[in-house]
């Protein structure tokens, strides 16, 4: 079954831009092999990301990063199923806006922390197909 999961996480250290780099040829290619497509979001030390491919390989894949160091609180905001992907030109999509421009993507104040839009996230469920256009199209704009 198609699915696609939301999730954040905290960085567990800052990771410079060479770091960001591996991380992204690494996934690019597991992901394309696994069928998996997305988009990642740094910002602040924290991981936006969504994910979307057959249900069995995103849940291998995300029990693989709750094991992995770089992370911690990994949180779903969303697993569903999907009947088309949004990321289907995608094996991992990156983005590193600031926390305003996240913020604006949710329709939230420019002045949000990150920190704050995730708990609003949590709290407040239709902020996230807000953010999934948002990202959609601003990776259209590149």
């Amino acid at each position: 079954m198609l699915t696609r999961i939301a999730y954040s996480s905290q960085a567990t250290r800052d990771l410079a831009l060479a770091d960001l780099q591996g991380l992204l040829a690494e996934a690019r290619e597991r992901n394309g092999a696994a069928g998996i497509g997305g988009a990642l979001v740094y910002v602040d030390g924290v991981f936006l990301q969504i994910l979307e491919g057959e249900s069995a390989a995103l849940s291998a894949l995300m029990d693989k990063i709750a094991r992995d160091t770089r992370h911690r609180e990994v949180t779903v905001f969303e697993r569903s199923a999907i009947d088309k992907r949004a990321f289907a030109a995608w094996h991992m999509a990156y983005l590193t806006p600031g926390a305003e421009q996240v913020s604006a993507w949710a329709g939230l104040d420019a002045g949000v922390t990150i920190e704050a839009l995730l708990a609003d996230m949590r709290s407040n469920p239709q902020l996230l197909p807000r953010v999934l256009i948002s990202i959609v199209e601003a990776l259209a704009d590149d």
